[in-house]
């Protein structure tokens, strides 16, 4: 009961940060159109008035891809270095916007005051940019022993056969997929705790985000679970729906871009439930530890 409480308080205090997601998306818009624009003029400078298009909306020639020739090769390399140069832009800007959200989620906050998230993104940018890569890095880690563990098993095995080696590498990812909650988790907490600190230490934060994940644990993985659930279902619903998609005409392609955008500005508020719902639960333990000292 306590959890549905506490997703409940954190779906009210994530209602009030919508200004919050309406810069997040405007600014992913943007940076995304930019990156779009770039591959056009690429598509545009490499092609030209290349029959290659034609031939690839009859019907798939492989032919293309053993001789790309030269156009093709310059697009793809336009292509990766567009992927690294979003990748660089994303990391940055999203630690700086998750600071500034959880800045502004923490202690009920009765209204939402661009400022002071703009404020709370610079004031904790360095701290929560380490807490984002040291984690990213620690399911790196996990997700390399994974596969590793699997491809041992499999070759211990004696004569081991296709269905074997499946279910040896499934299990091995399902326990991946079972400890990967418990580093978000860890993210969640560093980042609400560094967010009311006045201290700026990332690694202190995540030893905290430690402290707090193992303190509550029995409390925090069901409700962390229930996040990734519905993130689930949101990408079942767009890996469900774009693809079958077929627009006709300027208008059909507006309607797809909509609805794209909105797929987009839903995650981004779950994103944002779900780092109130943990912010509420963190201001619960720091309550009861307060408590205790009292008693104390």
């Amino acid at each position: 009961m306590r959890i549905f409480k506490t997703i409940w308080s954190g779906f009210i205090r994530s209602m009030k940060t919508w200004k919050a997601i309406l810069i997040i998306w405007i600014f992913s818009l943007v940076i995304v159109s930019l990156f779009t624009l770039l591959i056009k003029s690429a598509l545009n400078s490499g092609f030209g008035d290349s029959v290659i298009t034609e031939v690839l909306d009859n019907e798939f020639n492989p032919e293309i891809l053993l001789d790309p020739g030269s156009g093709l090769k310059n697009i793809s390399s336009y292509f990766f270095r567009g992927l690294i140069f979003l990748v660089m832009i994303f990391v940055p800007v999203n630690a700086f916007f998750t600071a500034g959200l959880f800045g502004r989620l923490r202690n009920k906050p009765e209204r939402f005051c661009t400022p002071d998230f703009f404020r709370d993104g610079a004031g904790k940018f360095w701290p929560f940019l380490l807490i984002t890569l040291m984690v990213t890095l620690m399911i790196i880690f996990l997700l390399a022993v994974s596969v590793l563990i699997s491809a041992i098993v499999v070759s211990a095995m004696e004569n081991p056969s296709e269905k074997t080696g499946f279910v040896a590498g499934l299990s091995i990812m399902v326990l991946f997929f079972m400890f990967l909650p418990v580093l978000i988790l860890v993210a969640d907490y560093s980042r609400a705790w560094q967010a009311s600190s006045d201290e700026n230490s990332g690694f202190k934060a995540l030893g905290q985000g430690f402290r707090n994940t193992f303190s509550r644990f029995w409390s925090s993985y069901p409700l962390v679970i229930i996040f990734l659930v519905l993130q689930l279902l949101l990408t079942w619903l767009v890996t469900s729906t774009i693809p079958g998609m077929r627009p006709t005409g300027n208008t059909g392609i507006f309607f797809l871009f909509v609805y794209s955008q909105l797929i987009f500005i839903v995650r981004a508020f779950l994103k944002a439930w779900r780092y109130a719902s943990f912010t509420v639960m963190f201001e619960q333990i720091k309550s009861m530890e307060q408590l205790r000292r009292s008693q104390n």
